[in-house]
């Protein structure tokens, strides 16, 4: 069978792409093996255009926020799915000197569009917080596990899902065509997240891997609107679970859950939490970066019809959308992408 396009791997980033290159009457092959374990399937999938310490505005927040938010409401209504929550994010301040540095960052024109003057109420009895605390707007979060479970139905019900391991062996290039098994496209994707540590057309680019682990909590007669975030954030689920997370472990690419990673978290969580909890669930997620914290996207420096998409990081929610986007209009129409993501960054 011949497809315009054949996508390895059906994790956030996949999707996403699978799901542009639809809209563009792209036909798509997805090969993915649905045994093996996926950053995606557990992640919390926030998005923030406010982070760390100083109130720092995400890297191009005022193109890719406006562009998700868009690109998710029409996502669910394609899938008739509920899976995007926007929320507002409540950072607690520690002291009165905090409080008074952030008002007065928030002032600032280029942030006051982020921040909001209310903040959702934090329901009586959950958490310590004298000193208040600050919320961010245009934030929120994904259920990117039922996002995903959402397009696998549909790319099966169309007839183009594959659910195998992908062997590069059977991965045949010519210079106009790629053959792969039985199967015969113009260009092959790779979205293959961590797994790309084991891909021979993409091994020589820099990737690092972030190992976080999340608990999913029960907290009684709690109904809490908005996601808090003190060192690490907890949101309330759909199902009325809470999401705590994550930890950050440049070191190791294992899918490992550690007696270290809870503890650290839970600690944490101790030093504003004061309603009782107990731990129901512990994952474990591996991530793909890059050393310079940017996506890696384009095309193979000698194999003009072998494409990448990878390296979201953290971010993967927030990112993928907008540069989707862009890497279908570079596949597509030739114009150029975000110098930043470009593959041809790595090439020297």
């Amino acid at each position: 069978m011949k497809y315009d396009y054949i996508i390895v791997g059906q994790g956030l980033a996949g999707s996403v792409l699978a799901f542009i290159l639809l809209k563009n009457n792209k036909k798509i092959l997805v090969i993915d093996d649905n045994s093996r374990p996926s950053a995606s399937k557990i992640a919390a999938g926030l998005y923030n255009p406010i982070t760390g310490m100083r109130l720092v505005k995400t890297w191009e927040a005022d193109t890719i926020f406006p562009f998700l938010i868009n690109f998710y409401r029409e996502m669910e209504k394609v899938l008739s799915t509920k899976f995007f929550f926007p929320s507002s994010i409540y950072r607690p301040y520690d002291s009165i000197e905090i409080q008074n540095d952030w008002m007065a960052r928030t002032e600032r024109q280029d942030l006051k569009k982020y921040i909001l003057t209310k903040h959702d109420i934090i329901p009586e009895g959950l958490m310590h917080h004298p000193f208040g605390g600050i919320s961010s707007n245009l934030s929120g979060f994904v259920d990117v596990k039922t996002l995903i479970e959402e397009f696998k139905k549909s790319f099966i019900k169309e007839g183009f899902y594959q659910d195998e391991i992908f062997n590069y062996t059977d991965l045949k290039v010519s210079e106009n065509q790629i053959n792969y098994k039985n199967y015969k496209a113009y260009k092959i994707i790779f979205c293959d997240g961590i797994y790309v540590l084991n891909n021979p057309y993409f091994n020589f680019l820099p990737f690092k891997y972030v190992k976080g682990e999340i608990l999913t909590l029960s907290i009684d007669d709690i109904k809490l609107d908005t996601i808090i975030n003190k060192g690490v954030y907890l949101l309330q689920n759909k199902n009325g679970d809470f999401k705590l997370g994550a930890t950050y472990d440049w070191n190791s690419n294992n899918w490992n859950i550690t007696e270290s990673g809870k503890n650290e978290l839970v600690e944490k969580l101790n030093k504003f939490i004061i309603k009782p909890y107990q731990i129901i669930n512990h994952q474990v997620g591996v991530r793909p970066a890059s050393l310079d914290r940017r996506p890696i996207i384009g095309l193979h420096p000698t194999y003009k019809n072998i494409g990448i998409f990878n390296g979201l990081g953290t971010k993967g929610v927030s990112l993928a959308p907008y540069f989707a986007h862009e890497f279908v209009q570079f596949l597509e129409n030739g114009k150029e992408m975000n110098k930043e993501v470009q593959i041809e960054r790595f090439f020297r």
